[in-house]
Parts: structure tokens; C-alpha cells; sequence
């Protein structure tokens, strides 16, 4: 499901492989989460994150690699460049504040960062509180889907996750780089291609609308790529 620029992502992982990296997480060492914060979010943020380095980066590339293969991040994000998620963790009175995203980001290398994407790795029953709240049309709105399911967003609004109050919140959060950079752009892109797909669908491929959808399409990448 695609709504502007808030893209519910189904799916993202099965159920035995969230429980895979769930059992790996819970041997690994987290550390402070103010430690990756910058600017006025160091004053907002209470959380843990899982230690970057080469015990995780397998860990954190099988995550980052089913993200950027899914079939909603390809037709409506188109990433360029994908930062390794970092698994951050939130125990009873952990939250973080109302805050926006660096527009630059990296560790290994720098990105821009067009959207940001939050994947649950716990059930909503399994914690209360622990929402991520997005500014959409002048208010937040809240996200907390079931386990395997992710939530990309712009990183342009304000958002923040709420306190837990029970049990646990555990995500993987990071940040793509965009073909198209603008988001209004990525959205008629996105629609020019669901019109081609809708065409196949209905066994019109190769038809005049059909070609006229995908001429429209591969124009408009054409035009605002940026490679």
C-alpha cells in the first residue's frame, strides 16, 4: 500500500526469519543509542542499538538486501544507494523525541537521505506504547505493524517514537538515497508504472495504451534520474 509518500511494506521478511535474527540479536551487545545521534536529537533520543562492526554486518546486509529487493521499494522508492540498518532496541521508558533525520548520512560511506524506513522485528501485542509518529498533513500518525512488516516514510517531517511502557520494541531502521530525488516526481513515476502494471494485468500488454504507459514511464525516469 502506497499513500504520497508513506509506503506500507508487506512482508519484508517471513516469520522464521525474523525469529532467526531475533535469536542472533538477543546474543549480541547493544550499546547507547545517543552515540549515533546528532544535532538536537542527542537531547530526545533513549534507546539502544545493536554495536556496529564485522560481528553484525552479515547480519545487518541480509536485512538491507530484503529491503532494497522488495517489490514496493523498487517501484516506489528506487534506491540508489541503502544505508546498513542499525537494530535498535526500546525497554520500558525508552522513546525518542520529536526529531528530523540528518539530511547526510554513513558510516562506511555517506548518503542522502531521501526516505527513511523503520522494519518491526516485534508484534504490536508484544510491547505497549513504542509508535512511530510521522507529521502527515500537520499531524502525527501512528505506525506499528506486525513483525516482518516495514513502514518508508520522508525524512523531510518530524516524527518520533512514543514511550514503551511494556515489553519490548525491537526495528531496523535506515535510510535510502533515491534515483529521484524529489518525492513529488517519485510519485508520478510510481503511478505511470502502476498504470503499465494494471494494463498487463488486464492482459493488454503490447496494446496502444499499453505502449503510451510505458513510453510516459521510461520518459519521465529518463528525465529526472539522476545516476
Amino acid at each position: 500500500m502506497a499513500i504520497g509518500d508513506f509506503i506500507q511494506l508487506e512482508n519484508v521478511l517471513t516469520e522464521n526469519e525474523v525469529h532467526q535474527i531475533k535469536s542472533i540479536v538477543k546474543k549480541r551487545h547493544f550499546e547507547n543509542g545517543q552515540l549515533t545521534a546528532s544535532g538536537a536529537a542527542v537531547s530526545v533520543k533513549r534507546n539502544e542499538q545493536l554495536k556496529a562492526g564485522a560481528e553484525n554486518a552479515q547480519l545487518e546486509n541480509f536485512i538491507m538486501q530484503a529491503l532494497t529487493r522488495h517489490p514496493m521499494v523498487q517501484r516506489a522508492v528506487m534506491p540508489k544507494m541503502t544505508m546498513p540498518p542499525i537494530i535498535s532496541r526500546y525497554t520500558p521508558g525508552m522513546s525518542y523525541g520529536t526529531h528530523v533525520d540528518s539530511p547526510l548520512n554513513g558510516r562506511d560511506y555517506t548518503i542522502r537521505t531521501d526516505v527513511g524506513i523503520t522494519l518491526f522485528l516485534n508484534n504490536p501485542e508484544e510491547y505497549e506504547g513504542g509508535e512511530l509518529e510521522v507529521m502527515n498533513n500537520g499531524e502525527f500518525k501512528p505506525y506499528k505493524f506486525r513483525a516482518g512488516d516495514a513502514i518508508c516514510y520522508p525524512t523531510t517531517q518530524l516524527h518520533r517514537v512514543n514511550e514503551v511502557k511494556f515489553g519490548e520494541r525491537l526495528v531496523a531502521v535506515t535510510w535510502m538515497q533515491c534515483v529521484i530525488r524529489d518525492a513529488h516526481k517519485r510519485s508520478l513515476v510510481f503511478q505511470a508504472h502502476e498504470v503499465v502494471r494494471g494494463l498487463e494485468k488486464k492482459e493488454m500488454s503490447n496494446s496502444k495504451e499499453h505502449l503510451s504507459a510505458q513510453q510516459l514511464y521510461s520518459n519521465l525516469v529518463r528525465l529526472w534520474a539522476e545516476l
